[in-house]
């Protein structure tokens, strides 16, 4: 029962003491950056892929394929084979759940690695609509607003 207590009084002191992110009832999700395809070529970012289907390094990719429309094209000139338009978006990692504070969802990432890659962080969000929460937070801290 000690070990319990002890750990509760360790989360509400991080809770009360940490850096808030200008979030009221702040909880900390793991986000992790994710190519994604997108073929209408809204964005200006690129990937080049040689017939093997490696990405290639943009400098090494010639100017008729840097301007040609996005889809899938071979080229005379360079090693390129196709062209696919993508974007970076930061997406929620649900393996985790949330966390009641940044330091232990920044240890979460630091010890799965292994699942979440190098763009994995540590993004506060606001739980000022779960009053269930609320609750379960105000009880942890001991404040009625957080």
């Amino acid at each position: 029962m000690r070990d319990t207590d002890n750990k509760i009084k360790s989360i509400k002191q991080e809770m009360n003491t940490q850096d808030k992110r200008c979030t009221s009832w702040p909880i900390f999700i793991v986000q992790v950056k994710v190519k994604e395809c997108t073929l209408d070529g809204a964005h200006d970012d690129y990937a080049y892929y040689n017939s093997e289907g490696r990405e290639l390094d943009k400098r090494s990719v010639c100017k008729e394929c840097k301007d040609a429309e996005v889809g899938y094209l071979e080229c005379g000139w360079c090693d390129c084979h196709s062209k696919i338009a993508y974007t970076h978006e930061w997406k929620w990692a649900e393996r985790a759940g949330f966390f009641f504070t940044a330091k232990a969802c920044k240890t979460h990432i630091k010890f799965n690695k292994h699942h979440y890659g190098r763009g994995a962080r540590s993004y506060a969000i606001s739980a000022c609509y779960n009053l269930e929460l609320q609750t379960v937070m105000e009880h942890l801290t001991g404040n009625r607003f957080i």
